[in-house]
């Protein structure tokens, strides 16, 4: 190739190498299918505001659908800061900036974000004034804003201002004044000092006081048993809190299935404002078939039938029988609300059967009957009451003993749990003194006493990690050895005590193996909950404990350990609960991993269920609502 031929062929590269390279260019910038992207975000540190940056980003939420041309990518990355520096200044960072950088080499192509966060704006004012301006309770909230939630200096969060703001009416609606409401409201943002200034303007309205109750839909019960359920009188000054008790009182009953109590529109010119009570009654009769199966006690099978309200005046009536190779009981209760005064419910109950259980085999009938009442409002129940029961029982099949004994339980309960079947927070402990006498024979007696607290203590925001804490404390002053009738010790083992054992078998064994049992006993289980939907919880667990053959539990032979997960499901047709458990402290009796099963189902609900999913809506409404009432 001749000099000029090989410089010809050079520059054609060249120009080829030019052109192909505008092309390569030109091509990724040009329509395609998608462009694939991912989005980092940077410059923000703490981890909490990065997950709310993230969450927020449209950036972040676009990646899934995303756009056809880098240009377009480009432009969400602009409208996604803009939208960002809100999202900023709601957290506080009023002086925030922001960049972004496409990074087109990368696969997928990468977006940067960057943040400048500046300076953390500060709450330096909280003022509040009312009209009328002699309000007496403003000077309490403005005074110590904490009643409120928040507290000078802290981050100049918007959404915590404005929880500060509701939490200021509803200060007001709970104390006489149900018609408050913010008249202007200001939220100033100083630059020079990094600060936000919030100055509220509130219209308190009158003085209200409870007035009329007007039910619309007593939902099948008497208009006195609900007149008895409320929590406040005619006259006295309105409180929001009052008509959330009254609800929860309502809800406890078990009676109702929607529960509506609202405010009338109007104040009289004395000051009175009437209430409306909407009630929609559950369904007067419900029955449910269950088992329940674990290690030792077997499967037992149940029916249970429950009866509402059928005099009218709130009583609940239970029907069971449970049958399995190792129980054959039938059951009867009876709850009377009011007995004879507001609040104080009457339950009586009388269970007859078999019962043959590893530590014993028993056969008779057990009643019971006892009063419960609110002690200083719902959280805290006081229970007393008179039992009596006469038994047979054996022991291994020999040594038959008739025992009639009579009882007198005494009791206390307390909780403030909130979530009902997921529960999610708060405290629930029991007390028990249950005082027993041997009659008809010769006379022994015994107390037998219980503690059993358990907290639930929420680990995520959204409180759907629970974790779990209970235990179960119980001793017997004055029970010497051979007082305390066998089926009357404490046999721990088994799904309600230490899982990983078999039923009635994580305490002293004699040397067949069989459970001896003891006069005290000492529990703790440590767990955590995660409510995966609401009716999906799964859990982890480890239980710990024994019983001792002593009055008091002295710890002086070492716990059982047992470790496991389960999974419940729970929804109006029924339960469903699966727990797997393996014991840590393993003895030769002891199986390396125990199954516990449980289950209810409610055949009518199923029914029902079934029935409206299949039924077009049109005539849903009327099955529903048949006289066209208001709910």
């Amino acid at each position: 190739m001749s000099k000029k031929q090989h410089f010809i062929f050079l520059l054609f590269c060249g120009v080829l190498g030019v052109f192909g390279s505008a092309f390569a260019e030109q091509s990724l910038l040009a329509p395609r299918h998608y462009i694939s992207y991912k989005t980092f975000i940077y410059g923000a540190d703490d981890i909490a505001l990065r997950k709310v940056l993230r969450s927020a980003s449209k950036l972040v939420a676009g990646q899934g659908t995303p756009p056809r041309t880098i240009n377009e990518l480009k432009e969400l990355a602009v409208q996604d800061m803009k939208h960002l520096q809100t999202v900023l200044a709601d957290q506080g960072y009023y002086d925030a900036e922001m960049d972004f950088f496409v990074e087109i080499a990368t696969v997928p192509v990468t977006v940067y974000l960057k943040i400048n966060l500046g300076k953390l704006y500060t709450l330096g004012a909280f003022k509040i004034k009312s009209d009328p301006s002699d309000n007496p309770q403003i000077p309490l909230i403005a005074e110590n804003i904490s009643r409120v939630g928040i507290h000078m200096g802290m981050p100049a969060q918007k959404d915590k201002i404005k929880a500060a703001i509701d939490k200021t009416i509803r200060f007001l609606k709970d104390r006489g004044q149900p018609l408050a409401k913010v008249k202007e409201d200001r939220m100033v943002i100083d630059r020079a000092t990094k600060e936000m200034h919030v100055a509220l303007l509130l219209d308190t309205g009158p003085l209200v006081r409870f007035g009329n109750i007007v039910i619309e839909n007593s939902g099948g019960v008497k208009a006195e048993f609900i007149q008895s359920k409320l929590a406040w009188k005619k006259g006295d000054i309105y409180n929001r809190e009052k008509i959330i008790e009254t609800i929860q009182t309502l809800h406890n009953s078990r009676l109702f299935k929607t529960i509506k109590i609202t405010n009338g529109v109007t104040v009289s010119p004395e000051g009175f404002m009437d209430i409306y009570v909407n009630l929609v009654g559950s369904l007067p009769s419900d029955y449910s078939i269950g088992g329940d199966y674990q290690p030792k006690k077997l499967l037992t099978n149940s029916v249970q039938w429950e009866g509402r309200n059928l005099m009218e005046r709130g009583e609940i009536i239970n029907l069971g029988a449970d049958v399995g190779p190792t129980q054959k009981t039938g059951e009867v209760s009876i709850l009377l609300p009011d007995f004879q005064t507001t609040n104080l419910d009457l339950v009586t109950n009388v269970k007859t059967g078999k019962w043959e259980w590893p530590a014993y085999t028993k056969q008779g009938i057990e009643m019971k009957s006892f009063v419960q009442y609110p002690v200083f409002g719902p959280q805290l129940v006081g229970t007393g009451g008179l039992s009596f029961e006469i038994n047979n029982v054996a022991k291994n099949g020999k040594n038959e003993n008739i025992y009639r004994i009579i009882g007198l339980p005494l009791g206390m309960k307390y909780s403030d749990v909130i979530g009902g079947l997921q529960p999610r927070k708060g405290t629930r402990i029991s007390a028990m003194i249950h005082p027993y006498l041997a009659v008809f024979g010769r006379m022994q007696g015994y107390v037998k006493t219980e503690l059993k607290p358990e907290i639930f203590l929420p680990v995520t925001p959204e409180e759907n990690v629970v974790v779990t804490a209970k235990g179960i404390f119980g001793f017997m002053p004055g029970a010497g050895k051979g007082v305390v009738p066998i089926h009357k010790l404490y046999y721990p083992g088994g799904v309600e005590t230490i899982r990983g054992y078999k039923f009635q078998m994580a305490g002293p064994l004699d040397q067949s193996n069989n459970p001896i049992g003891g006069r005290s006993i000492a529990l703790l289980s440590l767990g955590v909950n995660n409510y995966l939907t609401d009716n999906l919880t799964l859990s982890g667990y480890m239980d710990w404990g024994t019983a001792y053959n002593r009055q008091y539990p002295d710890f002086s032979s070492g716990m059982l350990w047992g470790i496991g997960a389960g999974i419940k499901y729970h929804s109006g047709y029924g339960e469903f609960s699966l727990n797997i458990a393996s014991p840590v402290l393993r003895r030769t009796m002891d199986s390396s991993v125990e199954f516990y099963i449980s289950y209810n189902v409610k055949p009518y609900e199923v029914y029902r269920g079934l029935y409206k999913s299949l039924t077009p809506p049109a005539i849903q409404a009327n099955i529903d609502n048949p006289n066209g009432q208001r709910s």
